[in-house]
C-alpha cells in the first residue's frame, strides 16, 4: 500500500473514509458539551526497544494524559478505538512526518493528535512527545524527558504528559471560543437551530448496550439514551462518543464506529470498580479490627469494600497487644491480610468438689475446648470465658474473668443439674440448655388447642444458651441508644420492635461482645442466618418450645390447671392491662422467667405447618409471609399462653405486646 510519507496524498481508501465522515481540510471543532477527542499514536521505539515495550510506554502516555485532562472536557482514545476506526489496509507505522500524523488524526475524528518516539542518545533513553491541532494542522508543543533505563523513563511519563496536556487544553478552549456563534443561547443573534441529535435521514441500526456489572447509564454524544444497562436502542450509523457510567465505578468513554453490518450491534464493556476489596483475617480467628479507625469484624468469606489507596488495619481487641499494618489497595484490586497479635494472658486454677465437698477429678472445658482435668492450672488469654466441668458427680457451668498477670482461683461444686452460664455484658443471665428430645405441639385431647399444633417428636442435637428473661428496655437502651417501647420502664420488656429490629439487636450485641454476628443482613429486609456463628440470635421455634416446656407435657409449664398459670405468667387476667417487669414471678423448672405471658416473643422461623413425623433441629421453611411469635402476652387469655400455642405476625409489625429474648450457640462437647 502507499503510506503517508512526507507530503504524499492519502490513499484512496482514506480519502473515501474522510468524505463519508464529512471532514474537510480543517474539521469542525467538537461542540462544547462533547469532549474533545485526543488521539495518541503508537510511539516509535529505538532499535533496542521491543514492540511490547513501546506499546506499554504508549499506554502510559495515554493514561497520564487522560488523568491530567479529565474525562469531562477531553476523551483520550484507546488503542482499540483507533484500530477500529482506521481503514483495514492502513498502518500507523507508514507515517514519517507530522503532516501524515495530522491526517491520521482527522481520519480518526480527533481534535488533537499526539505522537512521539523513544530514542537512544548519549547513553540514555529519551521520550519525545509532539502535539498537533487536527483542525488547523498547527504544531502545538514538543516535550522531552530522559533516563538511563526504561524503568526510569516510565517514571517520568507523568512529567512530560503534564505540559502537553496543558497546551492541548489551551488550544481546544481557544478554538471553541473562536467558533462559538455570537448570541449563543437562543436569544437574538443566536446561531441556527440544530436538528435533534438523534434524528437522521441516513441509515440506522439497533445497538444493544451491556455492562459488567449491569445498571450503568449510557450516553451517546453527550445525550442520555439508556438509564440502565442492558438495553437496546436504534441509532444512526457512524462514529459516536459512547459513555457508560455507574456509581462507584470508573466512567468509561470511547469512540465507536456504529455500523449495520451485523444487524444488531452489541457494545459490551467491563467497568472498572472505583474501589477495591480488603480481606482481613486474624489468628486466632474472629478478632475485632479497625480499618482506618472504623471498627470491623472479619467474617469468613466477607470482603470489606474500601476506597483505592492506603489503609491502616489494626487489631482492636483489649485481650491482645496492638498490631497494625498499612496496605495499599488498587482500583478493582484485592488485598489479603492476616494479623497475628500477641495475647495478654493470666492464669486460671480450677478445683472441683462433689455435693458432699469431696475433692474430685473433672474435665475442664473453656469456651467449648477441652482444657485438661482438675486440679489444673491454665495460662489463658485475658477476658471473660465460659467454663464447664464434667465429672461423674455431674456438671458445673460458670464464667470466669481473667486479668493480665493475675491468677484466678475457682473451687466449683459439680451437681447432676445444669446451672446458669452467667450474665453477659448487658446483665442478661444466660441459661444453658443441653441437647435433648421432646414432643412439640399438643395432643388431640388438649383443651384450647388449635388445628396447627400437630404433635411430633423433635430432637435437638446442639446445646444452646437462652436468656433467662425477655430483653428489657434498659438493656435495649444501653446497646441501641434509644427506646421504642410504648410502655416505659427500665425493667419492663422492650416492645414495639419488629422482627428486623430484634435481629439487628442480636448482631449489635454480638459485635459489642466481640462475637461473630449470627445474621448476615442485606438491605432492609434480607436476612441470612449463619448457624455456626457464636453470636446472639433469636431461638428457633423448636428451641423456644423446648425451653418453655422445661421437660413438661402439660398445657403450661406450671401444669394443666389455669389457676397454676398465675404463678409464672402475666396474662390478661392478672396483668392489669400492661406489661410487667421481668422475673417478678416464678421461673419454670429450668430457670427461665416469663416464658408464658408478658409479651409475645419473636422466633427465627417463618410460620408453616408442622411436620407429621420425627424431625431433627428444625429451623422452618426458607420463606414465608409471617414470622413465629410465641408465649402469649399481657393482653391475651390463658389459652393463648399455652406451651404449644403457635402464632405468627408480619415481620415488620411493631406492637406493644411483642418483644423477644436472645439465644446463643453453646460450647460443643459431650452431651
Amino acid at each position: 500500500m502507499t503510506g503517508c510519507r512526507h507530503n504524499a496524498k492519502l490513499p484512496s481508501v482514506w480519502a473515501a473514509f474522510l468524505l463519508v465522515m464529512g471532514w474537510a481540510a480543517i474539521g469542525v471543532v467538537a461542540a462544547p458539551d462533547i469532549p474533545a477527542r485526543v488521539a495518541v499514536l503508537e510511539l516509535e521505539g529505538a532499535a533496542d526497544i521491543s514492540l511490547a515495550e513501546a506499546s506499554y510506554l504508549t499506554d502510559r502516555v495515554r493514561t497520564a494524559l487522560a488523568a491530567t485532562l479529565g474525562d469531562q472536557e477531553f476523551l483520550v482514545m484507546t488503542r482499540e478505538s483507533i484500530a477500529e476506526l482506521l481503514p483495514p489496509d492502513v498502518s500507523l507505522a507508514d507515517c514519517v512526518d507530522a503532516g501524515c500524523e495530522v491526517e491520521i488524526g482527522r481520519t480518526l475524528g480527533a481534535d488533537c493528535v499526539v505522537s512521539g518516539e523513544v530514542v537512544a542518545f548519549a547513553g540514555e533513553y529519551r521520550l519525545i512527545l509532539k502535539a498537533h491541532d487536527c483542525h488547523t494542522a498547527a504544531f502545538l508543543t514538543s516535550e522531552t524527558v530522559g533516563a538511563t533505563d526504561l524503568v526510569g523513563l516510565e517514571s517520568q511519563v507523568d512529567d512530560v504528559a503534564g505540559p502537553v496536556a496543558a497546551r492541548l487544553r489551551r488550544s481546544v478552549r481557544a478554538s471553541r471560543r473562536d467558533q462559538a456563534p455570537t448570541g449563543q443561547g437562543g436569544g437574538p443573534g443566536a446561531g441556527p437551530v440544530q436538528e435533534p441529535w438523534h434524528l437522521t435521514a441516513g441509515p440506522t441500526t439497533i445497538v444493544r448496550f451491556e455492562s459488567r456489572p449491569a445498571g450503568a447509564t449510557v450516553t451517546v454524544d453527550g445525550h442520555l439514551v439508556c438509564p440502565s444497562t442492558p438495553c437496546s436502542r436504534e441509532l444512526a450509523t457512524g462514529v459516536a462518543t459512547i459513555t457508560m457510567e455507574k456509581p462507584r465505578y470508573g466512567l468509561r468513554q470511547d469512540l465507536v464506529n456504529i455500523t449495520d453490518d451485523e444487524g444488531v450491534m452489541v457494545i459490551a464493556w467491563d467497568l472498572t470498580p472505583d474501589f477495591g476489596w480488603l480481606d482481613v483475617t486474624t489468628d486466632p480467628p474472629g478478632l475485632a479490627v479497625e480499618v482506618d479507625g472504623r471498627r470491623y469484624r472479619p467474617a469468613p468469606g466477607d470482603s470489606l469494600v474500601v476506597e483505592p489507596g492506603y489503609h491502616e488495619v489494626r487489631v482492636n481487641d483489649p485481650r491482645y497487644h496492638p498490631v497494625s499494618e498499612t496496605v495499599q489497595v488498587g482500583r478493582g484490586g484485592r488485598y489479603e491480610l492476616c494479623l497475628v497479635p500477641e495475647p495478654r494472658t493470666g492464669s486460671l486454677r480450677v478445683s472441683a468438689l462433689d455435693p458432699d465437698s469431696n475433692a474430685v477429678a473433672a474435665e475442664l472445658w473453656l469456651d467449648g475446648t477441652a482444657a485438661g482435668r482438675t486440679p489444673t492450672l491454665q495460662t489463658t488469654v485475658i477476658g471473660r470465658h465460659e467454663a464447664e466441668l464434667r465429672g461423674e458427680a455431674g456438671r458445673w457451668y460458670g464464667t470466669v474473668e481473667i486479668a493480665e498477670g493475675d491468677t484466678v482461683l475457682v473451687l466449683a461444686t459439680i451437681s447432676p443439674h445444669g446451672g446458669p452460664a452467667g450474665a453477659n455484658s448487658l446483665g442478661m443471665a444466660m441459661v444453658r440448655l443441653d441437647a435433648g428430645e421432646f414432643l412439640m405441639g399438643s395432643p388431640p385431647y388438649e383443651r384450647g388447642r388449635d388445628r396447627d399444633e400437630d404433635r411430633h417428636q423433635v430432637r435437638l442435637t446442639q446445646p444452646f444458651l437462652l436468656a433467662a428473661t425477655e430483653t428489657t428496655q434498659r438493656q435495649w437502651q444501653d446497646l441501641m441508644g434509644m427506646n421504642p417501647s410504648a410502655y416505659a420502664g427500665d425493667d419492663l420488656p422492650v416492645e414495639s420492635v419488629d422482627w428486623f429490629a430484634a435481629v439487628r439487636f442480636c448482631n449489635s450485641l454480638s459485635s459489642h461482645e466481640g462475637l461473630t454476628p449470627a445474621y448476615e443482613i442485606q438491605g432492609a429486609d434480607q436476612v441470612r442466618w449463619l448457624p455456626d456463628a457464636d453470636g446472639y440470635r433469636l431461638p428457633t421455634e423448636a428451641e423456644w418450645e423446648y425451653a418453655c416446656r422445661a421437660g413438661t407435657t402439660t398445657r403450661w409449664a406450671s401444669g394443666d390447671h389455669a389457676g397454676d398459670l398465675d404463678r409464672i405468667a402475666w396474662h390478661g387476667g392478672v396483668s392489669g392491662g400492661a406489661p410487667r417487669p421481668v422475673s417478678q414471678l416464678e421461673p419454670n423448672a429450668w430457670g427461665l422467667y416469663d416464658m408464658h405471658g408478658n409479651v409475645w416473643e419473636w422466633c427465627w422461623n417463618w410460620s408453616a405447618t408442622y411436620p407429621s413425623r420425627f424431625v431433627t433441629d428444625p429451623t422452618g421453611p426458607r420463606g414465608g409471609k409471617s414470622r413465629v411469635i410465641r408465649g402469649g402476652a399481657w393482653d391475651t387469655g390463658a389459652l393463648s399462653c399455652r406451651s404449644a400455642e403457635h402464632n405468627a405476625a408480619k415481620p415488620g409489625l411493631r406492637g406493644g405486646m411483642i418483644g423477644f429474648r436472645v439465644a446463643r450457640n453453646a460450647a460443643d462437647g459431650v452431651r
